[in-house]
């Protein structure tokens, strides 16, 4: 894939994950949680994310876009998948 394709992607991805965080689910965690609680659990994950990527640039030799994906899905699949058991245990 050729670098401006795979950055415009990449770019756009960020962007949409970005929206989907402001919108859909930092709203109803401010409203439910309180400002203060929605704001440190925001900066706490946005700290482990820069985390996961500073080790994965400094520590892992060569390309490293795969393991910045793995690193992205798995970051964003535990709280996703957290939230659909917690309300699928809390219906029935």
């Amino acid at each position: 894939v050729p670098q401006p394709l795979l950055a415009a992607a990449l770019a756009f991805a960020a962007g949409a994950l970005i929206a989907s965080v402001a919108f859909e689910l930092f709203e109803p965690s401010y409203r439910d949680g309180g400002p203060v609680r929605a704001g440190l659990l925001f900066a706490a994950g946005a700290l482990v994310f820069t985390t996961a990527d500073y080790f994965l640039d400094r520590y892992v030799s060569g390309t490293t876009a795969g393991w910045a994906l793995l690193a992205g899905v798995t970051l964003d699949g535990i709280p996703e998948n957290t939230a659909l058991g917690v309300s699928l245990s809390g219906s029935g």
